[in-house]
């Protein structure tokens, strides 16, 4: 009918103002695709119910899409990340002043459980395991390439493994680092901000300072970026020879999880927010526990089998 067709161009119409929405807030096209495809959930439910008008509902309609979700079932971590995109569609409906207020507001399911690091290093263990990976690069022997190369490719290594155990970054941080990020004379690195992080300066380990010095010196001079290519894959090269040397290994999570637990322990979370680049804080106090004691026996606490 007219009206139907008329209620259908309406949808194709706040779907197309809330992916420019999308776009203008800065969000990537996975992310933006995602959003879209939670949008049809929540649509295709308010067809289901009958809510015709689904810009005009109040906070107890989206209790009562949550209740459903509960009833599929869907995860805790998945009802969230609708409800959230729904939050961003009504935002968009009232920036365009088609509504008066955003009946998600605040709204979040409670009971997603939190990460739990398992294995977490101490601080003296993360240090000797970038002293025995830096051992590890030094002794192996050259095979089909020349001596120089040989070189610059050990210092690549060990670079990218000095990031991760005294600056805790991961293989999106290195791709944006540029000669000019590093300022070996005050002993700093500035790793500028990327989409989920903001950006900060963080200090060089003294055992830092001599080996980018010999990295830098011995980039071509044209060469602006720290680590051509994606950095991701030397990432991933350092840490499957990590897991050779040291059965305790098992990704790069671990690590970086260890790395920001010392963090929050030794400077607190709002210091260790600002070192890891957090743009909520919430998102460092997963990782505020005291002590890895504390963490093992949390981790025990709720072992399948303990």
């Amino acid at each position: 009918t007219r009206k139907e067709s008329s209620a259908a161009s309406d949808v194709y119409k706040r779907q197309e103002q809330y992916n420019e929405y999308l776009i203008d807030i800065g969000q990537a096209d996975s992310t933006i695709e995602q959003h879209l495809k939670n949008l049809d959930y929540y649509l295709d439910w308010c067809d289901e119910m009958g809510i015709e008008e689904h810009e005009f509902v109040s906070r107890g309609t989206i209790l009562e899409y949550t209740k459903h979700m509960q009833s599929i079932p869907v995860g805790v971590g998945t009802q969230n990340i609708r409800i959230n995109g729904l939050r961003h569609y009504y935002q968009c409906l009232l920036f365009n002043r088609i509504i008066a207020k955003n009946p998600v507001g605040t709204f979040t399911v409670r009971g997603a459980k939190k990460t739990v690091v398992k294995d977490a290093l101490s601080e003296e263990e993360l240090l000797e395991l970038y002293q025995q990976y830096v051992y590890f690069r030094d002794s192996q022997p050259r095979k089909n390439i020349s001596e120089e190369m040989k070189i610059i490719t050990d210092l690549r290594y060990k670079v990218v493994m000095s990031f991760i155990i005294f600056q805790g970054m991961h293989g999106g941080d290195m791709d944006r680092l540029l000669r000019s990020d590093i300022n070996l004379e005050n002993g700093v690195i500035t790793i500028v901000a990327g989409r989920r992080t903001n950006e900060r300066n963080l200090p060089l380990h003294q055992s830092q300072i001599i080996l980018l010095y010999r990295y830098l010196e011995l980039l071509p001079s044209s060469q602006e970026k720290l680590f051509v290519g994606t950095a991701h894959n030397i990432v991933t090269k350092v840490i499957n020879e990590l897991k050779g040397l040291n059965s305790r290994i098992g990704n790069l999570s671990q690590i970086r999880s260890s790395v920001i637990i010392q963090w929050t322990s030794m400077f607190g979370k709002r210091k260790a927010q600002y070192m890891t680049g957090h743009k909520w804080v919430s998102s460092t106090e997963i990782y505020q526990k005291q002590d890895t004691k504390e963490l093992t026996a949390l981790i025990e606490a709720h072992h399948l089998f303990a």
